[in-house]
């Protein structure tokens, strides 16, 4: 079951004017791509991972593990999730059930789309949402990957953002 932060709040109108400025100002492409979401688990997560599998540590001792790596993060929800409405707390353990749901949800799930079905996600997207406020990231399954896969997951968003970007009307 997934869980949420906060109520879904209304998308505020664009600012055209500040659009245009920040897009002169960082010379961005039109569908840049970014590395926004978190890279593979520590060796230490994947070790205690491997060992609830391999019944060397029981849910308690993993539990444990994992609240020692979010204790390392727990800035993480004060700058990102900011919840004035509950103590900070409350916030970290809704990022935490978040992140083990998402994780449980990933493992079983190491597929990364190749650079032609990246390409052809960013057409559908453009029916919908114009070139100039499409940004291109990889899913925040990354924290659940290796290193190959996690290399290949922006790499083949970056050659697809080109070759749609190619394919767009120079304005």
């Amino acid at each position: 079951m997934k869980r949420s932060f906060a109520p879904v709040r209304p998308h505020r109108p664009v600012d055209t004017e500040r659009a245009a400025t920040q897009r002169a100002h960082l010379k961005l492409p039109l569908l840049p791509t970014t590395a926004i979401g978190p890279f593979p688990q520590t060796d230490e997560l994947r070790a205690a991972r491997a060992g609830l599998r391999a019944g060397r540590i029981d849910t308690a001792g993993y539990e444990e593990r994992i609240r020692a790596e979010i204790g390392e993060v727990v800035t993480m929800p004060a700058w990102s999730y900011v919840r004035d409405d509950q103590p900070l707390g409350d916030t970290a353990r809704q990022v935490a059930l978040a992140l083990r749901d998402e994780v449980n949800d990933l493992e079983g799930c190491p597929r990364v789309p190749g650079a032609d079905e990246a390409a052809a996600l960013l057409r559908k997207g453009l029916k919908a949402i114009p070139a100039e406020r499409l940004w291109v990231d990889p899913d925040c399954g990354l924290k659940t990957r290796g290193w190959p896969e996690t290399r290949a997951s922006p790499e083949n968003l970056v050659s697809a953002a080109r070759t749609v970007r190619a394919e767009l009307p120079v304005s």
